[in-house]
């Protein structure tokens, strides 16, 4: 018995260990069944929703078929590996599951955008087939948003590979908002890749890096820091105690390299022409380092720093002295600049600039070079920032002079290069776009180059469609429409539909559900915005056609005949104790209890005002007018929050020279309940203004909606992109 009992054990143990593989084969079985079902109902909901959006129709066509025909031979090649790897079979189909439906969430939110759609699903089908068979991935990772990354890590979150790609993401985010990283690694104190993250850390927000060691009372995580051996890392740190350490913050690298102590640094800092030209000659010297193949640190907050002292330093100096009638006194501060350093304050300085200032910067330096020689500046910066240059030439009108001073090829070649490719990163496309736009109305008038950019755009949409890339065609036949619009002068001759909406404001947009339009005026209670204050109240001085209502913290104006409008403003009370700010809050909260919704805010202030009142807009908001100094370089944060904003801005001063007749313009055609047509306000305001000398220089520097190239560009993108 016991021999019998002995013979029977293995044979027993064979028919245990069959039985249970036998189950357990048929649990995975059973979920890949399940996981098949779940599939074919996500391509179901996923088919519908796309079917359901208008969009491009070979957009359509292409994510159909990713989601139905591509999908089902991916789970019939998964069915064939069943057999053989269940468990893998499994793991896979639970990764495109996933991916299915996180992509389909994004497009039924409105986050994502479908002209996107084929870069993320190539890079998804890349990664996914690569981190199933064990091969490299980083490649593909690397040239990933952190939105796009989130979204493959997301999906491939079971394998074994899932926590690195979760950290990948996360030092990918990190790089684009690295002020969060403290916040990161205070509630992840075990993070694996900690010591990375500082170093993102130090390489792209210095600063705040600094700050946090001298003030944190984290001191695990200062500790940390100071532990942190990449030689960036130390040199911050040691800095950090330093009473000038500001000074220093820009030449970090040569100061880690001991090729710079901190008392050349401060000797230079008492001359700020020399500082910035030092600033400036290691900004030189990484870009060419990264020219030649290599990844040199710092470049990001060095680019910060150059534009904050460009500006400081010359660009706000040149604007401050506005009314200065005497050039050697508004300009002497470029008296002692290179070329090259002439160039830097023109990119950097970008919106900043008023009108006035960037002409004799950009004659300052045109003119250090022959005529028919333009070229060499772009060849002096090694074609830096060349983008920016020819969009700011192109917004300031001087891209004609720019271009027909140098040899035909080199303009030809300098345009090409402008326009071609702007589809290859699109995380940055549209932005590219819209620094094309900008330079429109300076070619409209000159017929050679008009042509050619007409071509230009024509052949890269043509090359788009034969390389199907619908992002790119998607730019381009954007960009053809933005500059048939431009060339008709956006009287609405000739343009589409789509575009003209945009040219006009309609009457009806802007009343609420009472039928009634309401206003809601931003004042500060500085001795500017109270001068602006009694300004404005100018406009209501008609008993006949305004009633007044006030209370202590703010005032209104009802029409009393004709259209009902009504025009709420807080007082400008003392801003030293946030007296004007309790007051709007006072003011928004009376609004928001009584039903009305303003759907026009108008901000009447300083620039550094600015920041406040663009809090309070809403989706709601339907014309913003932002008069006041550097209100152009803020459309786009209006709007993000209000797609559907109009926003009239300047580029210079904003002034009640202009302000008050603008405001009663627009009230006019309001009351008699006309839709407001820009060009023709614009052209009446202009007639107007012209009378009087300082008022109408001004006013060329306000930005109507319909000449707002760039907010063009982004509002008929964001309204065709499948949203």
């Amino acid at each position: 018995m016991n021999t019998l009992n002995s013979n029977l054990k293995p044979f027993l143990l064979f028919i245990f260990l069959f039985t249970t593989v036998s189950v357990k084969s048929q649990e995975i079985n059973e979920q890949i069944k399940q996981t098949n079902n779940r599939i074919d109902q996500t391509q179901i909901k996923f088919a519908g929703t796309i079917s359901a959006k208008t969009m491009d129709p070979d957009v359509k066509d292409l994510m159909l078929r990713f989601i139905q025909v591509q999908t089902d031979s991916i789970q019939q090649v998964l069915a064939t590996e069943a057999v053989a790897k269940p468990n893998e079979t499994l793991l896979a189909l639970n990764a495109h599951a996933s991916f299915l439906d996180a992509f389909h969430y994004e497009i039924i939110s409105n986050g994502y955008e479908v002209y996107q759609m084929r870069d993320l699903r190539n890079k998804y089908l890349v990664i996914w087939d690569n981190v199933r068979h064990q091969l490299p991935y980083d490649a593909e990772m690397a040239t990933l948003s952190p939105k796009k990354s989130k979204i493959i890590a997301t999906s491939l979150k079971d394998y074994p590979e899932g926590p690195r790609l979760r950290d990948l993401t996360i030092l990918k985010t990190a790089r684009y908002s690295p002020d969060r990283i403290a916040g990161w690694l205070t509630t992840h104190k075990d993070y694996h890749f900690t010591d990375s993250l500082i170093y993102i850390w130090a390489n792209r927000a210095p600063a705040s890096l600094v700050k946090f060691v001298k003030t944190s009372p984290n001191q695990e995580l200062v500790q940390k820091i100071k532990d942190n051996q990449f030689p960036l890392v130390q040199t911050l740190v040691k800095m950090s105690p330093e009473s000038r350490v500001n000074n220093y913050l820009p030449f970090a690298v040569p100061i880690m390299k001991e090729e710079l102590s901190y008392d050349t640094i401060n000797k230079l800092r008492a001359e700020p022409t020399k500082y910035f030209q030092l600033m400036l000659d290691e900004g030189m010297k990484t870009l060419k380092e990264r020219d030649m193949g290599g990844n040199p640190p710092y470049m990001v907050p060095l680019r910060g720093y150059l534009k904050e002292y460009a500006n400081k330093f010359f660009v706000n100096v040149m604007n401050s002295r506005h009314e200065e009638s005497k050039e050697t006194v508004r300009y002497g501060e470029l008296n002692q600049l290179r070329p090259i350093d002439l160039y830097a304050v023109i990119i950097y300085g970008e919106d900043n600039f008023y009108t006035s200032s960037y002409l004799y910067t950009y004659k300052r330096l045109t003119g250090m070079f022959k005529k028919g020689n333009y070229d060499s500046v772009l060849r002096l910066a090694n074609y830096a920032g060349y983008r920016n240059f020819i969009r700011l030439a192109g917004r300031y009108n001087t891209l004609n002079d720019f271009l027909s001073n140098m040899p035909k090829d080199t303009m030809t070649a300098i345009m090409t290069r402008l326009v071609y490719g702007l589809e290859i990163n699109t995380d940055e496309g549209l932005q590219e776009a819209m620094t094309v736009a900008e330079t429109f109305p300076s070619l409209k008038n000159d017929k050679e180059l008009s042509d050619f950019m007409e071509l230009q755009l024509a052949e890269n949409l043509q090359r788009c469609k034969i390389e199907g890339n619908f992002y790119g065609q998607k730019l381009y036949s954007l960009l053809q429409e933005i500059f048939t619009a431009v060339k008709n002068d956006a009287n609405g001759d000739g343009i589409s539909q789509k575009l003209s909406q945009y040219l006009i404001l309609s009457h009806k947009s802007l009343r609420d559900t009472s039928g009634r339009i309401i206003q809601q005026v931003y004042f500060y209670g500085d001795d500017d915005g109270k001068s602006s204050y009694q300004s404005f109240l100018t406009n209501f001085r008609d008993a006949s056609t305004w009633k007044m209502e006030k209370t202590s913290q703010w005032i209104a104006f009802h029409s009393i005949k004709q259209y009902p409008i009504s025009v709420y403003a807080n007082l400008p009370l003392e801003y030293l104790e946030d007296l004007d700010r309790v007051a709007q809050d006072t003011l928004k909260q009376y609004l928001a209890a009584n039903n009305l919704t303003p759907h026009i805010i108008i901000h009447r202030g300083h620039s550094y005002h600015l920041s406040n009142s663009l809090t309070n807009v809403t989706p709601d908001i339907k014309l913003a007018i932002l008069g006041s100094c550097g209100g152009y370089s803020e459309i786009f944060d209006v709007q993000m929050k209000s797609p559907d904003a109009q926003v009239i801005s300047t580029k210079q001063v904003g002034s009640k020279m202009v302000n008050e007749p603008l405001l009663t313009m627009i009230n006019k055609n309001l009351l008699e309940e006309k839709d407001i047509k820009w060009q023709e306000l614009w052209d009446t305001l202009d007639k107007q203004l012209s009378k009087d000398k300082k008022a109408h220089a001004y006013f060329v520097d306000y930005i109507p909606p319909h000449k707002n190239i760039g907010l063009l560009v982004a509002k008929l993108y964001n309204d065709d992109s499948g949203q």
